[in-house]
């Protein structure tokens, strides 16, 4: 995903930056600006993406499976792609299916504003958590290369 990303930002179509959890410093400062730390709380999700005057919060995750389970999202960042929704921004899962060996993988943009509510049923215990590879279409966009996933960040949109 980030190659993907990292390409976009270079052709100038689209700025993204990862984001870090809160660190406490535990040692001195080293050359090139390294130091040892220990995290101080929980991770937020793992990029910020901006195009075109809008903001997308992405999550990234990976699965080697044919259904995949909305508890890999855990709490926290559920809460935190909830909010940046809320705000006007898009929020997104970004899902690598893994198939095997010889075949590349499946790539997916998942919209929050989708994917959520599937994620607030689950944790309300009035559906079931799991995503079959069979059903993804009905929650986001399919992905190939930088093209097909600008459509796809496109697609999830996040204010204007």
């Amino acid at each position: 995903m980030a190659d993907l990303l990292d390409r976009l930002q270079g052709r100038g179509a689209l700025s993204w930056h990862r984001l870090h959890p809160e660190v406490t410093q535990l040692g001195p400062i080293r050359a090139g600006g390294r130091f040892e730390a220990m995290r101080t709380a929980k991770g937020p999700p793992d990029a910020l993406i901006l195009r075109g005057g809008r903001a997308i919060l992405a999550e990234f995750k990976e699965t080697r499976s044919a259904e995949w389970h909305l508890s890999a999202v855990p709490p926290h960042q559920a809460n935190a792609l909830d909010r940046a929704v809320a705000a006007g921004c898009g929020g997104a899962v970004f899902l690598r299916l893994v198939r095997g060996v010889e075949s590349p993988p499946c790539l997916w943009a998942l919209s929050w504003a989708n994917l959520g509510r599937a994620y607030r049923a689950h944790a309300e215990g009035v559906a079931a958590g799991t995503v079959h590879s069979a059903n993804l279409h009905l929650l986001g966009h399919k992905f190939y290369d930088v093209g097909t996933l600008l459509d796809a960040i496109d697609a999830i949109g996040g204010g204007e």
